[in-house]
């Protein structure tokens, strides 16, 4: 078995993390909180097992689209992060519903 790091972790272990999402959601169980076991996890290596937890999600799904959060500083400061983070909204997550969205009413 070869291993390749990417930064300070590997790709096994990145597999890893991604494969415990997968198997939390297949199981309807709330996903694990990573940095429990793995305090030194970065923003970097976050997106790194996200984009292996994607591309395994696509295997049965598609991508519906995209979120953004943490937008502003305060709640970056309060989860320890200097910029917004965003992630993927895939279509088996829509759910339609009976009752029209009034646009006129929200606020900007």
């Amino acid at each position: 078995m070869i291993l390749i790091s990417i930064g300070l972790i590997s790709v096994a272990k990145v597999n890893q993390y991604a494969d415990q999402l997968l198997q939390a959601e297949k199981d309807g169980k709330p996903i694990p909180v990573l940095t429990i076991n793995s305090p030194n996890l970065n923003i970097e290596t976050a997106y790194k097992i996200q984009k292996c937890y994607v591309k395994s999600r696509l295997k049965n799904d598609k991508i519906a689209g995209f979120k953004a959060d943490l937008t502003s500083k305060g709640t970056q400061e309060k989860f320890g992060v200097d910029s917004p983070v965003s992630g993927v909204l895939f279509s088996s997550g829509e759910h339609s519903s009976p009752y029209p969205l009034e646009v006129q009413n929200s606020k900007n």
